[in-house]
């Protein structure tokens, strides 16, 4: 599920440094479901940004694009106009998948809470039932330390 964001020359940071791993589940029900999502967050120590807060550099305005006809500036034109329809595609759809993921890591981590309240709920009884088998026979001469 590693995929190229389109847009981080846009907003100036490497963005693909955040990986998404997925492993398998096992279990289908609360009391048996486990889960390997990980979420690994590495900087590529490769990637350079010019990106930095407070600073503005000047950039350099570019020269106006001179065509030689009318046509090779329609041309032009339809070929930038298909391109930005493309990109905004392009990130509609990154969305959509991030979206995706969000909603995909909600489930699993309100699931995962469910999972650990109920560990814990059983802890608790667990340990009151030992409590409550302190005075037995068994235990005075097998003491469980807890």
């Amino acid at each position: 599920m590693n995929e190229p964001n389109p847009f981080e020359q846009s907003f100036g940071t490497d963005t693909s440094a955040f990986e998404y791993i997925q492993h398998h589940r096992l279990g289908s029900d609360t009391s048996s479901y486990k889960s390997n999502v990980e979420t690994v967050c590495s900087m590529d120590s490769n990637s350079s940004s010019n990106y930095s807060i407070g600073i503005k550099k000047k950039q350099r305005k570019r020269a106006p694009k001179k065509f030689k006809s009318e046509e090779e500036r329609r041309e032009f034109l339809e070929r930038n106009r298909l391109a930005a329809l493309k990109c905004r595609q392009r990130k509609k759809q990154w969305l959509s998948n991030l979206q995706e993921r969000i909603e995909f890591l909600t489930q699993d981590n309100e699931q995962l809470e469910l999972e650990t309240n109920e560990l814990r709920q059983e802890i608790i009884n667990l340990k009151q039932l030992l409590l409550t088998h302190k005075d037995c026979p068994q235990y005075k001469q097998h003491p469980i330390s807890y």
